[in-house]
């Protein structure tokens, strides 16, 4: 916008937020107090970080740099994006929580606790004017392991993107994870025609549709967070909404698929 005022604020919130990044790995404490620059490692269990957490602040602070000229901000986040690709180890898709001995836990989702970890790999690579090909090469990683051990289909042809506990799949998708349709689109778009796995684009809007489902089958029309699969019925009983998230929480990520598509 060119209004110096907003820039300024900007550059006060993040430089309190770099105080966070203060770590020996750069992987950043959970929580920081914006006025004091003061951090805590948060409630839970303190070694553990999610994986959506760390891994969602890159292209804002990468931002700030473009925006300011300072390296500070890209520097922080680089640092504790290489961390987590060296913690990868190759591996496409990986646990939720990560200390600093590395990934730690047996689930892995790309709804809750590990949605944006996944989308923002495309988008930094994307942001990089597509020139920082080992992030768009871990995206593509993820997206194969993804389709492979994550996509299901039930009996009735509803397609969903389930979740790994114990390398196991359970038969859930959140809301959140709607984001996922979107982000194939973007990738099928952005990625060198040769490099797009030409099942990206059928995935992405089978499950824009399973997204609109998720409003459309609810009993007062808004999607609950998140809906579990019954993998031999037919629809609509082909999904359910659990006892324990019937609530709503206004998630943009159904809009985003829609959108997208």
């Amino acid at each position: 916008s060119g209004n110096q005022a907003l820039l300024d604020t900007a550059v006060r919130l993040a430089d309190k937020m770099l105080h966070a990044f203060q770590t020996s790995n750069g992987m950043p404490m959970k929580e920081v107090d914006v006025g004091t620059g003061d951090t805590s490692p948060g409630g839970g269990a303190e070694k553990l970080k999610l994986l959506a957490e760390v891994g969602t602040m890159q292209m804002e602070f990468r931002g700030m740099t473009h925006a300011t000229g300072d390296p500070k901000y890209r520097s922080a986040v680089d640092r504790t994006t290489e961390t987590l690709l060296n913690a990868t180890r190759g591996r496409g898709l990986v646990p939720n929580h990560i200390s600093s001995e590395g990934f730690d836990g047996s689930q892995i989702s790309l709804g809750s606790g590990g949605d944006s970890y996944y989308e923002y790999l495309l988008k930094q690579w994307i942001q990089s004017g597509r020139t920082e090909t080992h992030l768009k090469d871990a995206w593509k990683q993820a997206m194969r392991e993804m389709m492979d051990k994550l996509v299901f289909r039930t009996k009735g042809g509803t397609l969903f993107v389930a979740d790994l506990e114990h390398g196991s799949p359970k038969y859930k998708m959140d809301h959140l994870a709607c984001f996922v349709a979107g982000m194939l689109m973007k990738g099928s778009r952005m990625l060198p025609v040769e490099e797009v796995d030409p099942e990206w684009e059928p995935t992405a809007a089978g499950l824009t549709d399973t997204c609109y489902q998720f409003y459309k089958r609810s009993p007062c029309g808004l999607s609950p967070e998140y809906y579990v699969f019954h993998m031999d019925r037919q629809p609509p009983d082909d999904m359910s909404i659990p006892s324990d998230a019937p609530q709503n929480l206004l998630r943009p990520e159904a809009a985003e698929a829609i959108f997208y598509m």
